[in-house]
């Protein structure tokens, strides 16, 4: 088991201690107000937190799922992302319709649209027999209670 407490030094090794920024005179000092002798820091401008944060900043987070949408459609994640960073849902619709969708046209990709036809097709075909075999079970349980 890891020590927390080692977890936290090797995570945080690379942030310095407030004391340790560079110190810059503020606007009113630079003007030569003799008034305001106090100093700002600027952590926004120094190296290490845009080395930290680089990385970072243009990586965001894959959703689990695409929300549901308004007419109760259900919404799919395309495989890539959009020149943003953010994740692009299409509906059911919007597939193999010969209009790109996803940013990179997976959504009409020939291979793709020939396996989600097909399978769309199997489907249907066992959605149908189920029907079939659930209408014909309960019809015979409305005999036998007779």
């Amino acid at each position: 088991m890891v020590n927390l407490r080692q977890q936290e030094n090797v995570y945080f090794h690379e942030f310095k201690r407030p004391t340790e920024y560079p110190l810059i005179q503020s606007k009113n000092n630079e003007k030569g107000d003799p008034g305001s002798e106090s100093l700002s820091r600027q952590r926004r401008n120094r190296p290490e937190h845009h080395k930290l944060n680089k990385s970072s900043h243009h990586h965001r987070r894959r959703r689990k799922e695409c929300p549901t949408a308004r007419k109760g459609q259900h919404m799919m994640m395309c495989p890539s992302r959009n020149e943003r960073g953010y994740d692009v849902c299409i509906s059911s619709e919007q597939l193999c319709n010969q209009i790109p969708d996803c940013p990179n046209r997976e959504d009409e990709d020939s291979t793709n649209c020939m396996f989600y036809h097909s399978t769309k097709a199997q489907l249907k075909h066992i959605y149908n027999a189920l029907l079939l075999l659930t209408e014909s079970t309960v019809s015979q349980s409305d005999r036998l209670e007779l």
